[in-house]
């Protein structure tokens, strides 16, 4: 159900007199409209409930149409930029209280689980449309605006006096397009496997990782998935030949059929257009995984790292690096050792 398809549900709910007699329908309009807000989240939330029962299915974020955002004069941080803020560089454009064009920043607290892709005035004849990135910024629970919100058109302000007499605004603008970070992810599965982070499909496959170790063991379609995570590439989850192999934007990509897997630009790629890839299969250089009677090339590798399983009396890890320390592995059935050439 949409805010539209609510509203439309809230004005027939009222009826005839309030739809088609009253004079003043501006006001009818607006209160409808504020009705049908909550509404419409309500029913969004209930509609995806049953995605709460899995950790596969659960939402990393939730999209709302629209939401009321309410800011208060006596939250704002009047000294919008500190020294050493990203972004501030003396002699390069930026002055104090300034950002990079040299408008005039005002930074007002904002729920940081909500991130707007648009803030207009008017809800119902939006007039000023500001554009995340481009008007506003949010950071750290702040919403840095570029230009002075309180001389938007048509803005809805109300006047507030303090104890000394000092006269503030608070004022209310409508975003839309709304992210909501719900944190659904780290409260119904991530804490269960001690794995929490910021809400996205990132951190929701690592959580699904933690899940499946736990379940099933380090199975080499798991060590892979984890070893994918940590290097920042997609893991091949589904068999497919590579149609083409392109760069967009700081990723360079794997087409198959049906998925396109990336990685990070300078990521080299081991397979080629045309060529049958099967599931779990290492398409990128990012890791090297090798059985335990596999012979080594060292050549190939960093270097060795030794903890805890090799020497348990060892407070953290050792780390050979094969430019500095040459090492030879020495090889036994049950055991091996480094040392030092």
């Amino acid at each position: 159900m949409t805010f539209l398809t609510t509203k439309e549900d809230v004005t027939k709910a009222l009826g005839y007199f309030w739809h088609n007699l009253f004079l003043d329908s501006d006001f009818t309009d607006s209160y409808i409209s504020s009705i049908a807000v909550p509404l419409s989240q309500l029913a969004s939330e209930v509609s995806e409930l049953s995605d709460y029962m899995s950790r596969r299915l659960v939402p990393e974020n939730v999209d709302h149409v629209v939401r009321l955002f309410i800011f208060d004069e006596t939250t704002e941080d009047t000294a919008a930029y500190h020294y050493g803020d990203d972004g501030l560089t003396y002699g390069g454009g930026a002055v104090y209280g300034k950002d990079r064009v040299g408008n005039t920043n005002r930074r007002f607290k904002i729920d940081p689980a909500f991130v707007p892709a648009f803030l207009t005035a008017d809800l119902l004849s939006p007039g000023t449309v500001w554009r995340l990135g481009q008007d506003y910024a949010i950071e750290n629970g702040w919403i840095r605006f570029f230009e002075d919100p309180l001389e938007i058109q048509g803005l809805d302000k109300r006047t507030k006096i303090d104890s000394d007499d000092q006269v503030f605004y608070t004022f209310f603008l409508w975003g839309f397009q709304v992210t909501e970070d719900i944190k659904a992810l780290n409260k119904f599965f991530g804490n269960m496997v001690g794995y929490c982070g910021a809400s996205s499909v990132a951190t929701k496959e690592a959580i699904n990782v933690a899940w499946d170790l736990r379940i099933d063991g380090a199975t080499v379609r798991n060590v892979h998935r984890l070893l994918a995570l940590l290097t920042n590439v997609d893991h091949v989850h589904t068999a497919g030949t590579v149609k083409d192999i392109y760069t967009e934007g700081d990723r360079i990509c794997v087409r198959t059929e049906e998925s396109v897997y990336t990685a990070p630009t300078g990521t080299g790629v081991l397979v080629s257009p045309g060529e049958d890839i099967e599931a779990s299969q290492i398409i990128f250089d990012a890791f090297v995984v090798r059985q335990g009677n596999e012979e080594i090339d060292f050549e190939d590798f960093e270097g060795v790292a030794l903890g805890g399983s090799h020497l348990p009396h060892l407070n953290g890890d050792l780390f050979f690096v094969n430019d500095l320390v040459p090492v030879t592995r020495i090889r036994h059935p049950d055991w091996f050792s480094v040392r030092s050439q």
